[in-house]
């Protein structure tokens, strides 16, 4: 998860701690996957761990072109829970 998703494509916590466990898990990782429900995007919090080069998949329930600016990152984008209705 992420506390926020600025526009330059940082993901970020409040917790300096938890950002580095975060980036170290990334760093590491086979396959990154981020959770970053709507209220995330455009928000910066204190501390970065990830730069959206550094992800494999974002898991959100933003619908599929609400976020223009996310459609044309080049990064897979799995729209969790979202139905058309």
């Amino acid at each position: 998860g992420t506390s926020g998703f600025s526009q330059d494509g940082v993901f970020s916590s409040q917790n300096t701690i938890e950002s580095q466990l975060k980036r170290e898990v990334t760093e590491r990782a086979g396959r990154s996957v981020i959770l970053a429900d709507r209220t995330k995007f455009g928000r910066t919090a204190s501390s970065g761990f990830a730069r959206i080069d550094d992800v494999d998949l974002v898991v959100t329930d933003v619908r599929a072109g609400e976020l223009p600016a996310l459609d044309a990152l080049d990064v897979e984008v799995l729209y969790a829970g979202v139905t058309d209705a």
